[in-house]
């Protein structure tokens, strides 16, 4: 995160036929990127990320529907999968969007709340473990 508490990295997983075949790629658009670097989060996202590779093995990254976009619908993607699964939120009436703090603190991280008002709302943004130092997060709960 920057000092507004911005974080503009997105992890992009791929993964191969076989054992464990599973390519990374970190996104960092903190200083330089395009429109998408501001395309919001939803745990129920109407757009997702695919590696596309054209004459080079370095790929680049699309945005593709995956249903209907009404116009004037604002553009959304996941920025992963939740981060712990057991804090979905189960029903409208316990929306993140009706909290007032905008943070939580979980095993020492501050997580931030999501905002998408899905009715399958995970509650927090996603974030990838491995982008922290292994000093910083412990699996104990």
């Amino acid at each position: 995160y920057d000092l507004e508490g911005a974080n503009y990295q997105l992890v992009v997983r791929e993964h191969f036929p076989g054992p464990g075949l599973t390519l990374t790629h970190v996104i960092d658009a903190t200083r330089i990127g395009n429109a998408a670097r501001f395309i919001n989060h939803a745990c129920e996202p109407n757009l997702e990320v695919q590696p596309l590779r054209v004459e080079s093995t370095i790929p680049h990254f699309g945005l593709f529907a995956v249903r209907n976009i009404v116009a004037g619908e604002e553009l959304s993607i996941s920025y992963g999968p939740s981060s712990f699964p057991d804090e979905i939120k189960a029903s409208s009436s316990s929306t993140p969007m009706m909290e007032k703090s905008s943070t939580s603190s979980r095993n020492g991280l501050q997580l931030r709340k999501c905002h998408c008002g899905s009715i399958r709302c995970r509650g927090y943004l996603p974030f990838d473990q491995e982008l922290l130092p292994k000093d910083k997060f412990s699996n104990k709960t």
